[in-house]
């Protein structure tokens, strides 16, 4: 059985059974409105969900997302980000997750934000469809809504443009 089918449509957002929305499919979608300074020219395009996350991606992550405000101060996890070479794994506090390494100013294994950035990753599966807000080409993610309204980043090249 998939990953995808394992879990309710309104549950794959983020796979943790702790989160809000898991435990109340009606419960309002995360809102964070935010800039994260990247293009906005396609804003509003769609997109289809060519490849879904493999199952352990989230594995060890604060789900459904954390947090950095620009000065927080991080630690730089170790592993390397392999399929991201932009990104950096950071631990604050009991949190982890990925971040784009040009939002860091780093300093060995610690790191200081240098502006605010949500890590909330979606967790679509094949053939869902998403609706682009923000595209951030250098790391190559957009930062979409799901069908339910949920907010969060997802890989480009794990999508294909939907045609008007």
């Amino acid at each position: 059985m998939s990953v995808c089918a394992a879990f309710p449509a309104q549950a794959r957002w983020a796979p943790n059974t702790a989160s809000e929305c898991q435990k109340n499919p009606d419960a309002k979608p995360k809102e964070f409105t935010l800039s994260h300074g990247v293009q906005l020219s396609s804003a509003g395009k769609k997109v289809r969900v060519t490849k879904a996350f493999p199952p352990d991606f989230f594995d060890g992550l604060t789900l459904p997302g954390m947090t950095m405000e620009s000065g927080d101060v991080m630690t730089v996890h170790p592993d390397s980000s392999g399929e991201w070479p932009a990104f950096a794994l950071v631990v604050k506090g009991e949190e982890r997750g990925w971040v784009p390494k040009r939002y860091l100013n780093r300093k060995g294994e610690q790191a200081i934000a240098i502006r605010r950035y949500d890590t909330t990753t979606l967790n679509p599966c094949d053939g869902d469809i998403l609706t682009v807000i923000e595209e951030d080409l250098e790391s190559g993610w957009y930062w979409c809504r799901d069908e339910l309204g949920n907010l969060g980043w997802f890989a480009m090249s794990y999508t294909s443009p939907i045609s008007d």
